[in-house]
């Protein structure tokens, strides 16, 4: 299985060039940027260290088994309580024993939630800020950040903390030079995670390897943020590829959407010289690497869109679009390989064979041979 998958999933890389007569502004011919539509399976992560549970605590198979009983009714109660204004969110808390669903409000929590549901697997809690606060406040502190030269590293809005997350790669005492510094660690709706060893934009963008073969690497200005952009979060599981050294996600579809990744993005070449999307910042970028013209996952824009006239915090597109042509676009966060992504759930679970690996495998190359308007010949198995 596994020679047929490489022998069915081959590499192509095409030098392709401008039309005639777009010369570059020296007078010198126009550089060789790649078309690359296929590649070989990304090389499988090394395994993760193992998942031991805290004493008394629930293994990941006897976590997922409660949340996939009480995923359903949860979700519905959370739709149903919307409608309160002092409801904020809802989190799987996995401290009590067993665990709970907790649904937290800003007054009146056990009054309002017994009106709608009396299930054991509810409680309610009070907490301060409603879930639009939070979100201000994370803005805000962004901002004010900003003004320093600072930006933030991740974070978000924390459900069970109740605070605006800011995740900074830098000291406290470092944070604390700074004018305003001060004011912004003594406002209660923060909770800042200082990681001082971070590695931030440690290299360049695009190695120089991979230089000559790109013509535009679109990459959002700053890192991750809460709003983002104005779209449906989800997910997919398509090829990223290059074409005259432009990104885009293969749809097969005719007006395929370009591709705009993360701040931390960064692209080279690997060992056996395909091109390679992987994470700059951190120590995980073997586990979310993933080649060119490989099956790749995301979560984020889960359609293309052909007006961000409404979106936020995306930069400028101008240069993309002047580099590459008018396209749609598609946001893509949590970027890796879709093989790789599979493999770790299937050793996170303790499910991990040979025989779902192949079964993996024969999947990804069904995918790519109707990405070539191929007969797989043969039906898909089931890995999980």
């Amino acid at each position: 299985m596994r020679a047929a998958v490489t022998l069915i999933v081959l590499a192509s890389l095409i030098a392709c060039r401008k039309p005639p007569g777009a010369a570059e502004p020296n007078g010198t011919s126009p550089p060789a940027y790649a078309t690359i539509e296929f590649a070989p399976p990304t090389p499988l992560p090394p395994e993760r260290p193992p998942f031991v549970p805290p004493k008394d605590g629930l293994t990941l198979a006897e976590q997922g088994a409660f949340q996939n009983r009480v995923l359903g009714k949860m979700s519905a109660l959370h739709k149903q309580l919307k409608r309160e204004p002092q409801y904020v969110d809802m989190r799987l808390d996995w401290e009590y024993t067993p665990p709970r669903v907790v649904y937290s409000f800003t007054r009146d929590a056990d009054a309002t939630l017994a009106r709608y549901s009396t299930d054991p697997d509810f409680i309610a809690e009070t907490v301060k800020y409603t879930q639009a606060e939070i979100e201000s406040k994370f803005a805000e502190a962004q901002t004010k950040l900003a003004e320093m030269g600072l930006s933030v590293m991740g974070g978000g809005t924390g459900s069970a903390t109740n605070r605006a997350i800011i995740d900074l790669g830098m000291s406290r005492e470092a944070l604390l030079t700074h004018n305003g510094a001060a004011e912004l660690l003594s406002d209660d709706a923060y909770q800042f995670n200082f990681i001082p060893d971070a590695v931030i934009d440690p290299i360049e963008p695009i190695s120089e390897a991979a230089k000559p073969l790109i013509r535009y690497f679109p990459r959002l200005p700053k890192p991750k943020q809460v709003s983002l952009f104005k779209t449906d979060i989800g997910n997919g599981v398509h090829a990223i590829v290059l074409r005259d050294g432009c990104f885009f996600v293969d749809l097969v579809n005719a007006n395929d959407p370009l591709a705009v990744f993360e701040h931390f993005m960064g692209v080279k070449t690997d060992a056996e010289g395909h091109v390679l999307l992987y994470p700059r910042a951190g120590s995980e970028g073997d586990f979310f690497k993933s080649r060119v013209g490989d099956m790749s996952t995301w979560h984020g824009g889960a359609q293309p869109y052909e007006d961000v006239s409404g979106f936020t915090n995306i930069g400028d597109l101008t240069p993309l679009f002047a580099a590459c042509g008018k396209h749609p676009v598609m946001f893509l966060s949590d970027f890796e390989n879709w093989r790789g992504y599979e493999t770790q759930i299937l050793r996170r679970y303790n499910r991990f064979n040979e025989t779902r690996l192949a079964c993996l495998d024969r999947s990804v190359s069904i995918r790519q041979l109707n990405r070539r308007g191929e007969d797989p010949g043969e039906p898909g198995c089931d890995w999980h």
